[in-house]
């Protein structure tokens, strides 16, 4: 199916004409949130539109149950972000593509069927009634948006703390519970929440602690003296094999202004 052109202007004083192209949302697995008998599918969407002008653009065809902004063509739905004052999902700027779902086909159809002829008046996007916020406005506006609520920012830390702190609970208490159970291949499951209690220090055990440490000292000792042995060892090794080869070449030498040199 071709795309439909909808030419639009942001208020009556505005000149300049932009144009939305838009069709039947068509994919091969459609989501049930995009039903294709019910969705618009929207591209080249100006960056200051949202889902309430949207709306307003063909509510003449019929009652726009949901809209669905993307970067680009999804389809899928977009994510959501579960927290007002620690966003995950970066927000959608500049030109964007749109779904429209219509409450009833009959409002998808009506869409399509529009007579939208090149002498047709733009639709206007900003009225006084419902004003798009561009420019300076809207900076004032998302400065404002900005400033965090001190108490409900509280309320949502306490809130995902709770959840936490029950979910750590919760994994503790049953690796406590899975503590020593073998499984069905007969192993045993060692978790780091164990039952048994930590032993305490006492004069007997500081002993012990400092008796092994004082054997491990003597046995790093013991290495140490045995590498450098066997440095002294390959050391001695290697002096003799340089002074053999020396006795070597010596006799070679010798047997040379002889002429006598019978290597058998």
């Amino acid at each position: 199916m071709d795309f439909k052109v909808l030419p639009v202007k942001f208020s009556e004083q505005s000149e300049a004409v932009h144009y939305l192209f838009y069709k039947q949302h068509t994919v091969r697995s459609p989501v049930p949130e995009k039903p294709s008998d019910r969705t618009l599918f929207v591209i080249n969407v100006l960056p200051y539109m949202d889902e309430a002008s949207l709306k307003r653009l063909f509510r003449d065809c019929g009652k726009v149950r949901r809209v669905y902004i993307h970067k680009k063509p999804t389809p899928g739905l977009p994510e959501a972000d579960s927290s007002r004052f620690f966003p995950t999902v970066e927000p959608v700027v500049g030109y964007k593509v749109a779904y429209c779902v219509f409450t009833k086909p009959e409002g998808l159809q009506k869409a399509l069927s529009l007579d939208l002829s090149a002498e047709s008046a733009p639709r206007v996007l900003s009225t006084e009634q419902h004003p798009l916020q561009v420019g300076v406005v809207k900076w004032q506006q998302e400065y404002n948006d900005s400033v965090l609520d001190e108490e409900a920012l509280k309320k949502e830390v306490d809130e995902y703390m709770a959840e936490h702190d029950a979910r750590v609970a919760e994994e503790i208490q049953k690796a406590r519970a899975q503590e020593g159970q073998p499984d069905s291949d007969g192993w045993v499951l060692v978790t780091r929440h164990s039952k048994r209690p930590v032993a305490r220090r006492t004069e007997g055990l500081d002993q012990r602690l400092k008796e092994k440490m004082k054997k491990k000292r003597q046995r790093q000792q013991m290495v140490n003296l045995y590498n450098f042995q066997l440095k002294d060892t390959k050391m001695e090794q290697l002096a003799k094999l340089r002074e053999k080869f020396e006795e070597d070449k010596r006799k070679i030498a010798s047997m040379r202004v002889q002429r006598k040199f019978r290597p058998y």
